[in-house]
């Protein structure tokens, strides 16, 4: 039986997923989640899509981005290309250079990085149920 801990986290992942529309910052309080998902740095901009809901935001560029940074500049990979990592980190509301504030995600411990890979696509509903 999951903790309460794991079981709290699941609601978190569940309701991002359900509804989009809602913010996860809020949901989850500002804790720190485990993330899965694909890496892109472009021209001064870094923007982290999530494997589990497809959902995208800016990152954040402070605590261990730099090294997220690093190792998409290290793998070599063709512009706009991402990079599969896993991290810990936080959603917060951020001011970007132009606009509202907005969620970013905050990357607090990057805790790897996988060239060559992707986010799986969801799996679709089969056409024969019986």
């Amino acid at each position: 039986m999951p903790t309460l801990e794991r079981r709290r986290d699941l609601i978190v992942v569940a309701a991002a997923f359900l509804a989009p529309s809602l913010s996860v910052a809020t949901q989850a309080g500002e804790r720190t989640i485990a993330w899965r998902g694909e890496f892109v740095y472009f021209a001064d901009s870094a923007v982290f899509t999530d494997c589990a809901s497809g959902r995208r935001w800016p990152v954040a560029m402070e605590e261990d981005y730099a090294a997220m940074e690093k190792a998409y500049l290290n793998s070599k990979l063709q512009p706009k290309a991402p990079l599969l990592v896993s991290l810990k980190g936080r959603l917060e509301m951020r001011k970007p250079m132009e606009g509202p504030a907005r969620e970013h995600l905050v990357v607090e411990k990057l805790e790897g990085s996988k060239v060559g890979s992707a986010c799986k696509p969801p799996q679709q509903k089969s056409e024969h149920l019986r």
